[in-house]
């Protein structure tokens, strides 16, 4: 998924929802946003604890190309290319 297309289907979502990852029957946040080689990539940091907001993240991406590609990464794996996205109340899933 790139940018464009999920700033597209973000429109009337309010800048307060949370990423959040499954992590067996509960979610854990996402807590960390990087850009990297035509990449951006939400992450687990160590050092913060509150899930990254939507806001936070589309302002992140107002310096970055539309055709950006979006990754999210689950501790010390590899990143995993973000090809869509589940809505929960005041949530998103990457998947």
């Amino acid at each position: 998924m790139t940018i464009d297309e999920f700033q597209r289907a973000m429109a009337d979502v309010a800048g307060s929802t949370l990423f959040l990852l499954p992590n067996g029957y509960h979610y854990i946040p996402l807590t960390a946003i990087t850009t990297n080689n035509n990449q951006i990539i939400l992450s687990q940091s160590p050092n913060q604890h509150s899930a990254v907001t939507l806001q936070e993240f589309l302002t992140a991406c107002k310096l970055l190309p539309a055709t950006t590609k979006i990754y999210f990464q689950r501790g010390n794996q590899k990143p995993q290319l973000m090809y869509g996205f589940k809505r929960i109340p005041n949530s998103i899933i990457p998947n």
